[in-house]
């Protein structure tokens, strides 16, 4: 039986591609083609009057524009995210660097992170032509939580970007030209700090554009060394968030660890608006307000669950009732990413209660059924990227420390997988969180058993 729903819906996506890629020229080239060759069939009139070299000379130039548009947009996908923000951390790290005070404070403690002796590590020293055994991130660790008492202060105050970026607003949003992306709510941190009581974050509202012409295109070069970083972020000192002219909307990476203790990394795929093609943490998403906020509007501790447990279904598709989570017990950490131009963001780790075969069986059912959505609903941006990709590293919990965790990239097995750094010193953060947990636990029975 003929599908023709699916015909029709196919022969849509087929024609938007075609427009966007200016390949109705070609096709009306085509259609003159055909027609004057009927009517010439037909007898209809005589073609000597057409020079068929200047004909085919049109049609060339035109399939030519096309091709050629379409290799322009597969290059400018590939190197977008180097034109937006700085790939070289190293160089980013010198831009920061950490200064002790007399008292002892440091400003800048940057992520540091000492990589295990072995073959893994051998490999990269020897790929890389320097030695690779510390390293350091351009990441700050503001908080790490054993037991999180997150206090939030909300307003419903909107951001307003800065005037230089007002005036060159449309050069700054074409650099994600490549990406899919749309516009949303968003949760925008205007300060956080540790307190005698807990956590306290102080939130905001902003939008998806306002982050994407701000924070996410810290590098781009609208005039020859013209670009925020230059001109808001320029060092040594890695500006206070409540001093910040960015947007830096409320983003959360996370963890999800199977009940046979499998971790997986996740590919993102070519459209996202950063760290496409790179290796992504289990979830890495930004605070949406319509996950987060409750009936008054508010972002709250109820809202911050609901939108971390709402993005676990919608990249990983694990349904709620398959996770142990509450806030107290699974955020762990709070950073700032300064290739983001010191982003916040918050770090998870989850429970799943199914192994790692029910998870990747479950999650390609499910990616087949919204495939058959999308045929319908092919202009939904919202709905092409509820999953940033679907490749999955696994990594066992236990091989977690035999990891060699640079800022662009993890070595495993002797494998090179690329990374954005915020993902990386995730990982980094995630051993240090393990062992911290492991060392209370280990309190926990010395003392039991000393009571005993």
């Amino acid at each position: 039986r003929i599908n023709f729903e699916k015909i029709i819906n196919w022969g849509k996506r087929s024609l938007y591609t075609l427009l966007k890629q200016d390949g109705i020229s070609v096709c009306l080239y085509v259609i003159i083609f055909i027609t004057l060759i009927l009517y010439n069939h037909q007898k209809i009139m005589k073609l000597e009057i057409l020079d068929w070299t200047i004909f085919f000379a049109m049609v060339a130039v035109a399939f030519v524009q096309t091709i050629a548009k379409i290799i322009q947009q597969a290059l400018m996908n590939h190197i977008e995210d180097s034109v937006k923000l700085e790939e070289n951390y190293e160089k980013l790290c010198k831009m920061y660097p950490e200064i002790e005070y007399e008292d002892g404070k440091i400003s800048n403690e940057l992520i540091t992170y000492q990589n295990p002796a072995g073959k893994s590590l051998e490999y990269i020293n020897r790929k890389r032509k320097k030695d690779c055994s510390e390293v350091r991130f351009p990441v700050i660790q503001e908080a790490m939580f054993r037991k999180l008492n997150l206090i939030i202060e909300d307003s419903k105050e909107q951001y307003e970007m800065p005037q230089l970026v007002r005036e060159h607003y449309r050069e700054l949003f074409q650099a994600h030209d490549t990406s899919n992306i749309y516009n949303q709510l968003n949760v925008k941190v205007k300060s956080w700090k540790n307190t005698e009581e807990g956590f306290k974050i102080y939130t905001m509202r902003t939008t998806y554009y306002d982050s994407l012409v701000t924070n996410r295109v810290m590098d781009f070069e609208w005039e020859p060394e013209q670009t925020l970083r230059n001109r808001y972020m320029y060092g040594p000192f890695v500006t206070p968030l409540s001093e910040s002219v960015l947007s830096n909307h409320l983003g959360f990476n996370g963890f999800i660890i199977s009940s046979d203790n499998m971790i997986p990394l996740v590919r993102r795929n070519k459209v996202v608006s950063i760290g496409k093609r790179t290796y992504g943490d289990s979830i890495g998403a930004s605070m949406k307000a319509k996950m987060a906020l409750d009936a008054n509007q508010r972002f709250t501790k109820e809202g911050l669950k609901n939108s971390i447990l709402g993005e676990i279904k919608d990249e990983l598709k694990i349904e709620r009732k398959d996770i142990i989570f509450s806030i107290e017990e699974n955020v762990i950490a709070a950073y700032r990413d300064l290739v983001e131009g010191g982003k916040p963001q918050l770090l998870f780790v989850v429970k799943s209660l199914r192994t790692q075969k029910e998870i990747e069986d479950n999650f390609v059912k499910k990616k087949k059924e919204k495939a058959k959505e999308l045929r319908k609903s092919f202009w939904d941006k919202e709905l092409r990227e509820l999953e940033d990709g679907d490749t999955f590293l696994w990594i066992p919990v236990e091989n977690l420390k035999k990891l060699v965790i640079l800022p662009d990239a993890i070595v495993y097995e002797g494998k090179e997988y690329r990374m954005m750094p915020s993902a990386s010193a995730s990982l980094v953060m995630l051993i240090w969180w393990l062992e911290l947990v492991k060392k209370a636990m280990g309190g926990k029975c010395k003392q039991a058993n000393e009571n005993d």
